[in-house]
């Protein structure tokens, strides 16, 4: 292999490896975005479980905190456009999954060349 050969093939793994997180990213905001009803009603459940028990107010307060925080981020998650973030997360797919294939053929050829 030479190595201006050596070099792309080198590149273009790179490149593989940041659309693979962008992916990632991408995948976890669709999920989050159609997960958000039900995490919003966790949160608020086990918030009323939170205060109806037997707590003191600090308490409460110390453990309705990181509740609130899930509800607010699940209400910014189901305020997206849901289409969008699918097609989105395909077109980053397809790009990453064409990549892939033309790493394989390129490192098919070079072994076998």
């Amino acid at each position: 292999m030479k190595n201006s050969e050596r070099i792309a093939l080198t590149a273009m793994k790179k490149e593989a490896s940041r659309l693979k997180a962008r992916y990632e990213k991408a995948k976890s905001n669709t999920l989050a975005c159609m997960n958000a009803g039900s995490e919003i009603i966790k949160a608020r459940s086990e918030a009323s479980k939170i205060l109806n028990g037997d707590y003191s107010t600090e308490e409460k307060l110390k453990l309705i905190e990181p509740l609130a925080k899930r509800e607010i981020a699940a209400f910014a998650a189901s305020k997206k456009n849901l289409v969008k973030l699918m097609d989105k997360e395909n077109d980053i797919k397809l790009s990453l999954e064409e990549l892939n294939r033309d790493i394989a053929v390129y490192e098919y050829r070079n072994k076998h060349a």
